[in-house]
């Protein structure tokens, strides 16, 4: 993220929404625990790497992916370490290494859910650009995500990579 959006790539706390809060400490805290949560979640999606993210990941994690999306891709994926593969293997195939960069555009959060609305972008093995994005809703469970669901323009997608 540019520097007035973002400090070690983390959102500026302008770009984060969250619930109101009642005035007891409980609530408080939840927030807290819950903000520093989906940074966590953030940040590993980010970085690419397989062991942080099974550290989030519940083993029973579902990923949905819309219909419209270009095979394997589309529909629903289940398990955890095979949701991790999928997902890097997805950037690793396609993108050149270290190219792919996420904007984090803004972040919406609760108790159990965090939602995330991003920007994609990456250069092609081919050496074209692309850029997206896509919004994820991530639900949790006992601290871990048991539940991904994506949402990005499939058509430009399935185009762009046909």
């Amino acid at each position: 993220l540019p520097a007035r959006h973002a400090e070690n790539g983390v959102p500026s706390r302008s770009r984060l929404h969250k619930p109101a809060q009642r005035n007891d400490g409980g609530a408080r805290r939840s927030t807290v625990n819950t903000e520093t949560r989906c940074l966590k979640v953030v940040g590993r999606f980010r970085a690419g790497d397989r062991v942080r993210l099974l550290e989030i990941f519940a083993s029973n994690l579902r990923w949905r992916v819309p219909q419209g999306a270009i095979e394997p891709y589309a529909g629903l994926h289940e398990g955890g370490e095979y949701v991790a593969d999928m997902m890097l293997g997805a950037v690793g195939q396609s993108f050149v290494p270290g190219s792919q960069k996420t904007e984090l555009k803004t972040m919406l959060f609760g108790d159990q859910i965090l939602v995330a609305e991003t920007v994609m972008t990456a250069k092609t093995l081919d050496g074209r650009s692309y850029r997206n994005d896509y919004t994820f809703f991530f639900e949790f469970e006992e601290g871990r995500i048991v539940e991904i669901r994506e949402h990005v323009d499939t058509r430009y997608a399935a185009e762009f990579f046909s």
